[in-house]
């Protein structure tokens, strides 16, 4: 029996998520009101293209509230045998015995700015200087190319996983603290265990 089982288990939201819910949020906005305006306003000259007003703002309402429940989703969590990633659209489970070590690490460091397509420079230029969890293990939990259908580009290295949450130290230290708590409770059930 484990002794963190009553112990609630912090959630640390994913920052990429975040990130992508507020670099999206003034486009979509400005794209529902002048297409909502246009619908309400109802121009002669443009009752053509009233269904392609009407297109835009429920694709403009869709993908708000989608960016906005894929922020509020994904989180890492320590789990009693593991680290659950919790991702928009898929559960990952990182087992402790795979887990060779935790380090914090400016995102920078990993990802170099000048390496990364233009196209994802703005939306990461308020996250380069921030630390993130560097979880390094044996061998990944699913094979990279699944990993990569899922996750991120930048939450996955050659040898581990890399979490950009708000509480890296926070993360980092129960990280450390599930895994003493594993490793021991493990060795007391195999002392248990009849020879």
């Amino acid at each position: 029996m484990t002794r963190n089982k009553g112990k609630a288990r912090t959630r640390h939201p994913v920052l990429l998520y975040r990130r992508l819910a507020s670099y999206y949020r003034r486009p979509l906005v400005l794209l529902l009101l002048v297409s909502a305006g246009l619908l309400i306003w109802d121009p002669p000259e443009l009752q053509e293209l009233r269904l392609v007003l009407v297109l835009t703002l429920l694709l403009s309402v869709t993908l708000l509230l989608l960016t906005f429940l894929m922020s509020r989703v994904a989180h890492v969590q320590c789990g009693e045998y593991g680290l659950r990633v919790q991702l928009p659209f898929y559960r990952l489970h990182v087992p402790y015995d795979s887990i060779v070590e935790t380090r914090s690490v400016p995102l920078h460091q990993l990802f170099r700015p000048s390496k990364q397509p233009f196209s994802s420079q703005a939306f990461l230029s308020p996250l380069w200087q921030l630390p993130v969890v560097l979880v390094g293990m044996e061998f990944l939990p699913q094979p990279r190319r699944q990993l990569r259908l899922w996750m991120d580009s930048r939450m996955i290295i050659k040898n581990g996983l890399v979490f950009l949450v708000e509480d890296h130290r926070a993360l980092r230290r129960q990280i450390d603290d599930a895994m003493a708590r594993w490793r021991i409770d493990k060795r007391v059930a195999e002392r248990e265990l009849p020879r």
